[in-house]
């Protein structure tokens, strides 16, 4: 597991823009199955909390995280707007310092739960007090606690996914099918497209708004493996990442609507996805990339485009021809969602294509760029490459149903999870394919790396698919 150690020197205060020194304190916390399943190294317990002290502030480390934040810290935002916030830095600094660091853990981690039920009831100023609400998040950290108390090492990334989206949340619910999920969506598809052209470097590139996203575990466990940085102002976010998702990548809670927390040219290059629309400063979060990154590609995934209907998009979006204009400096490309995810199942660099007018994508509901993609031009994609999907690890993919018949073989029936979350994907059928008959033991025959036909042509629709080591609670 990687550390933030690793790259402080990278990291620079986003107010004063000194560096950092840091000082650990004894968490008292130490996971011992964590420890001996070497999932943490002795220097990443001795990181796991403590304070890194700036010029002007003492910003907390929390379970490995540093929070570059005043105010609050981050918790349940989307996009833009508050559900749920976090304490006051200050407070976990202080927990900290008292050497109460589990607390501080379950703080940056608990939130206010709604019940949307108790709308419909009478006395809805009752049922919204600070009594009532201040209840509901008792009740959240007692389960925060019991399963920090636990066995780390029995809990996977759809623990938590179930934890902050399927139960009492103040999130959306229909986060959690697409969090489970999201690893062969079509938008995951036309990131892939593009994020396969970065080669390897020594310098990190940075996971901007990175969400629960799979793009940090892609970067640094494929062959030719590049350090990731993931950045996002939610806490739950990348700490879950961190454990569950992609330890080989160091994630920081910061604010990306604020001035970058890295030092001038310390990043490789720069990744967002699915958030640049929610992004309030679209100029400056370019200034900062240029200044952090200077040069190097910056890759823009799914950003909403304001021309197209319907208008689910929240945050502040332009039209196809705004976001070009906004990026004119920076020899931006433009690509449709459907043009990339093609692109993607024909093993085809996109930029090796003439480029697209932007006024034949303006009803084209997302749209992704990519700047300074010069150097990209000539990265060759074919069948040797591995697929961005297959790599971690390898299992039927949790979106088909599976049933053994009376052969012994297994068959697979794609199943959508939610009539909405069909809606906002149904372009999977078109690489999926919706029925699926294959030998009981092909999983695990892709695991232990017998590639065979039927291995590769379930690999090649999706049947089987690459996973993080710890993402569901059981993997075939």
């Amino acid at each position: 597991m990687s550390s933030f150690h690793d790259w402080i020197d990278s990291f620079s205060c986003p107010d004063c823009r000194s560096g950092f020194s840091f000082t650990a304190v004894n968490s008292g916390a130490s996971n011992s199955s964590d420890i001996a399943s070497g999932t943490l190294s002795a220097h990443d317990e001795a990181a796991r909390y403590g304070l890194l002290q700036c010029r002007c502030f003492r910003y907390p480390v929390v379970d490995g995280v540093p929070i570059l934040l005043k105010g609050n810290v981050g918790l349940l935002d989307q996009g833009g707007t508050f559900e749920s916030k976090g304490p006051p830095v200050e407070q976990i600094v202080a927990l900290i310092e008292q050497g109460r660091c589990p607390e501080a853990l379950v703080r940056c981690l608990g939130f206010t739960p709604r019940f949307k039920a108790l709308d419909k009831l009478p006395g809805w100023r009752l049922w919204h007090s600070d009594a009532v609400l201040e209840f509901g998040r008792k009740r959240v950290e007692a389960r925060l606690r019991a399963m920090l108390d636990g066995d780390r090492q029995k809990l996977s990334a759809e623990d938590w996914f179930e934890f902050y989206f399927g139960g009492p949340t103040a999130s959306d619910p229909n986060h959690l099918p697409y969090y489970r999920n999201r690893v062969v969506l079509p938008r995951t598809l036309a990131a892939f497209s593009l994020l396969r052209l970065l080669p390897a470097a020594d310098k990190p590139i940075l996971d901007l708004a990175c969400g629960y996203g799979p793009f940090a575990h892609y970067l640094t466990q494929r062959r030719n493996s590049t350090p990731v940085i993931g950045m996002d102002f939610n806490f739950y976010l990348v700490w879950g990442q961190r454990y569950w998702i992609a330890p080989e990548a160091v994630f920081i809670c910061a604010d990306g609507n604020k001035r970058l927390p890295f030092a001038d040219d310390s990043l490789a290059g720069v990744f967002c996805s699915d958030a640049f629309m929610y992004l309030k400063d679209k100029p400056g979060v370019l200034a900062e990339s240029d200044r952090c990154a200077p040069g190097t590609p910056i890759i823009l995934s799914r950003v909403g485009n304001k021309s197209a209907s319907p208008k689910e998009v929240r945050g502040d979006s332009h039209s196809a021809e705004g976001y070009m204009e906004l990026f004119a400096s920076h020899e931006p490309r433009i690509f449709s969602e459907y043009a990339l995810v093609r692109g993607y199942l024909a093993r085809r660099n996109p930029l090796t294509l003439a480029p697209t007018d932007p006024a034949d994508l303006r009803w084209d509901k997302w749209l992704h760029f990519v700047l300074n993609g010069e150097s990209l031009q000539n990265v060759e994609v074919g069948p040797a490459l591995e697929w961005p999907h297959q790599v971690g690890k390898l299992c039927f993919n949790p979106m088909f149903e599976r049933e053994v018949n009376n052969g012994g073989k297994v068959r697979l029936d794609l199943k959508f999870p939610t009539t909405w979350f069909a809606y906002q994907n149904g372009d999977m059928y078109g690489y999926h394919g919706d029925l699926v008959e294959c030998s009981a033991d092909a999983a695990e025959r892709a695991r232990a790396g017998q590639i065979d036909p039927e291995v590769q042509s379930l690999l090649d629709r999706f049947v089987v698919i690459g996973l993080p080591e710890r993402y569901l609670k059981a993997q075939d």
